[in-house]
C-alpha cells in the first residue's frame, strides 16, 4: 500500500529538520513521483566568468509558495578510495566531469540527464558499495546556448555520427581529481565508516557559491526508493533573471576568519593573502577540545584470569565480513550479546559493565584516544607537556581541521610563500 506523508513525514523526521515545513508536502509529492520541474523555473547560460545559472519564469520564484522546492539529482556518488578506479573504468565519466568542471577546452555544453521513467537510476546502496559509481548513461557533448536542466539534449555530431569514447587519458583523470573538491559534496549513511562524497548534475554544479545565497540546497536520503537527491529551495523571493548561488560554508563557521577559509576553494587565488587582516582573529581561536570519554560504563571489578569458555567459540559480530565468513568448526554464529562468549563490534561499544567475566570483546575502554588520530594528536601534545598546543618530536604537526582550519590555511600559506612544497 502506498504511504501517506504522515507515515512519510514520520520516517524523514531528522532530514526534514533542515527544510522550512512550508515545502514538506510538495516535497513528499515530488520524491514520490520522481518530479524534477527544475527546467520550468531555470536556465543555465555560459559567461565570461564560466556559468550562470537564472530564473527564466517571467513571474519570478516566490519563497512562500510551497511548490517552490527542486530536486536535484546526482551526476557521481562515490566513496573516495574508489575515485580514481571509477574515473578510469566508468565510460564516459571523466568525459562528464571534465566538461562540468570545465576542463574541456572547446567551449560545450552539457546535457542534463532525463528524468523520466524509462532512465531508471540505480539505487544508492549499490553506488555507496563502491560497484558502478556513476549516477548518469554516457556522456555526450552539446552546443546549444542555453540548457534546460530538466530538457535531454543530443547534439549535431551525435545525429551524425555515433561511435564510441576514447579512454580517458591519464592526465585527464588528474586533472579531474585535483579539480573536483571545489564540486564535491559529501553525507554520511549508518552503515558507511567514512562520509559518501557526491556530485551534483551539471544543473547543481553551475550553482556558484556565494556568502549572500540566493537559494538553499542540502542533500536528502530518500527512504522508499534508497535514493540520494539534493533539495533546493529559494531563500528570498526572485525575479526573472534572477542569479542563483548558495552558501556552501558549513554553519559551525562562526567568526569570519573560519568563513573565510571554507570559502577558498571557490574564491581568487589571491583571497585571504597572508597580510589580510582577518588573521588577527586567529589567536582567538579555541585549540580542539581534551578528548572524552564519551559515556562509556565500567565494571567494578574486573577478574585478572578469566574463565576459558568452551567449544565451539559462540561469537557475536555486527560486522558482516564476520558473519559471512566466519565458519570455522571452533566457533558459531550466535543472534543476542548475551549468548556470545566473544563480541567482534564494529561500532563503539560503551557498555563494558555489561560484559560477563567470561565475555571477551575485540575493544578496550577509551582505545578511541588511541584508534581515532584526532585524539591521538591530542593526548600525545597533552602528555608531552600539558598544553593542546604543543606537539612532541616524534609526532608530524597535525590539524584537526574540524576546530583548526584556520591554523592550517595560515600555515600552507606561510610554507608556500617560501616556496616550501606542501603536497
Amino acid at each position: 500500500s502506498e504511504m501517506d506523508f504522515e507515515q512519510w513525514k514520520g520516517l524523514h523526521t531528522l532530514q526534514l529538520e533542515r527544510i522550512p515545513e512550508i515545502y514538506w508536502e510538495a516535497l513528499f509529492t515530488k520524491l514520490c513521483t520522481e518530479t524534477f520541474d527544475a527546467g520550468d523555473h531555470f536556465i543555465m547560460t555560459p559567461s565570461s566568468q564560466g556559468w550562470r545559472v537564472r530564473v527564466c519564469r517571467e513571474e519570478g520564484l516566490k519563497a512562500d509558495d510551497s511548490n517552490s522546492v527542486f530536486l536535484v539529482d546526482h551526476s557521481w556518488t562515490y566513496l573516495p578510495d574508489k575515485c580514481y578506479e571509477q574515473l578510469s573504468t566508468i565510460p564516459g565519466l571523466v568525459h562528464r566531469m571534465a566538461n562540468l568542471m570545465d576542463l574541456i577546452e572547446r567551449p560545450t555544453t552539457p546535457p542534463v540527464e532525463s528524468h523520466d521513467q524509462s532512465h531508471p537510476r540505480r539505487s544508492e546502496s549499490s553506488e555507496i558499495n563502491g560497484i558502478e559509481g556513476s549516477d548518469d548513461e554516457e556522456y555526450e557533448d552539446e552546443e546549444e546556448e542555453e540548457v534546460n536542466p530538466d530538457t535531454p539534449h543530443t547534439s549535431r555530431e551525435e545525429e551524425e555520427e555515433s561511435r564510441p569514447p576514447s579512454p580517458p587519458s591519464e592526465d585527464m583523470i588528474l586533472q579531474v581529481i585535483n579539480t573536483m573538491w571545489r564540486f564535491n559534496d559529501s553525507y554520511s549513511v549508518s552503515n558507511v565508516p567514512v562520509p559518501v562524497w557526491y556530485i551534483l548534475e551539471e544543473f547543481g554544479s553551475r550553482i556558484p557559491h556565494s556568502p549572500d545565497p540566493t537559494v538553499a540546497m542540502v542533500p536528502f536520503f530518500h527512504i522508499l526508493t534508497q535514493l540520494s537527491y539534493s533539495i533546493l529551495w529559494p531563500l528570498r523571493d526572485l525575479n526573472f533573471g534572477d542569479d542563483l548561488s548558495r552558501n556552501r560554508v558549513p554553519t559551525s563557521a562562526d567568526t569570519d576568519l573560519e568563513k573565510a577559509c571554507y570559502s577558498l576553494p571557490w574564491s581568487p587565488s589571491e583571497y585571504l593573502s597572508l597580510s589580510d587582516p582577518l588573521w588577527a582573529e586567529l589567536e582567538s581561536i579555541s585549540p580542539p577540545p581534551m578528548p572524552e570519554r564519551c559515556g562509556e560504563q565500567l565494571p567494578d571489578n574486573i577478574p585478572m584470569a578469566p574463565p576459558t569458555p568452551a567449544l565451539p567459540y559462540k561469537v557475536y559480530s555486527d560486522v558482516d565480513l564476520v558473519r559471512k565468513n566466519l565458519n570455522h568448526d571452533k566457533f558459531k554464529l550466535v543472534s543476542s550479546i548475551q549468548e556470545a562468549d566473544i563480541l567482534w563490534m564494529f561500532g563503539h561499544f560503551k557498555d563494558f559493565s555489561s560484559l560477563t567475566p567470561n565475555q571477551f570483546i575485540n575493544q578496550f575502554p577509551s582505545e578511541n584516544v588511541i584508534t581515532c588520530k584526532d585524539l591521538m594528536a591530542s593526548v600525545a601534545r597533552r602528555a608531552t607537556s600539558g598544553s593542546p598546543d604543543s606537539t612532541p618530536k616524534w609526532l608530524p604537526e597535525t590539524f584537526n581541521l574540524f576546530y583548526e582550519l584556520p591554523r592550517f590555511v595560515h600555515k600552507f600559506k606561510s610554507l608556500e610563500s617560501n616556496c616550501h612544497d606542501n603536497t
